[in-house]
């Protein structure tokens, strides 16, 4: 499945095992790279689009607030960029691009 351009997400979830154990393998995910931590499956320049829908706030990507929560980066990345990221490679993307995360109070949305 690799080997014709699956993510290691996807591949990870069909045959219900983790991520990790796909990239122990050895194998990689065609031109998104391999599936080890650090490595980011965007391109430069989707990361800068990323940047900037970011900065636009979550309100303007069709979400009900603008709170942004890594589950709606992840979202939003699938959305935008037709690439699975699980929650822990976001927040290591997220981090890698410069963003922090900020504590909100709890509320009460639901997505």
């Amino acid at each position: 499945m690799l080997r014709l351009g699956a993510s290691c997400g996807y591949v990870a979830k069909e045959l219900g095992i983790t991520r990790q154990a796909v990239a122990a393998w050895g194998f990689h995910a065609g031109p998104q790279g391999q599936c080890e931590r650090g490595v980011s499956y965007l391109s430069p320049e989707q990361k800068r689009r990323l940047t900037a829908l970011l900065v636009a706030g979550a309100a303007s990507n069709a979400f009900s607030d603008d709170c942004w929560s890594v589950k709606r980066v992840v979202r939003l990345i699938e959305r935008e960029f037709k690439v699975e990221y699980s929650v822990g490679g976001a927040r290591y993307l997220m981090r890698s691009m410069g963003f922090r995360p900020t504590w909100a109070q709890p509320s009460n949305r639901r997505d």
